[in-house]
């Protein structure tokens, strides 16, 4: 259901059924006259590996670039 606002209403047993939380993000994909939605996963900016776990000033950063960068941080 579209409301008038323009927000998709997704029925609760198909969000749980995906594992899709409130604070998740969703993907959009366009094909022809379908719309489909994903739950997004994050590349790391640093070595693209899937799943990152962290956002640092809007890049998604995975475990371990993450503590490399914590580790270069307290050398300098």
């Amino acid at each position: 259901m579209v409301d008038r606002k323009g927000r998709i209403k997704i029925p609760d047993f198909i969000l749980q059924n995906q594992d899709i939380n409130p604070d998740d993000s969703l993907e959009a994909v366009f094909r022809e006259e379908e719309i489909v939605l994903k739950k997004a996963e994050f590349n790391c900016y640093f070595c693209s590996e899937s799943g990152a776990e962290s956002v640092m000033r809007g890049r998604a950063i995975c475990t371990a670039c993450g503590d490399e960068l914590k580790n270069l941080a307290r050398e300098n």
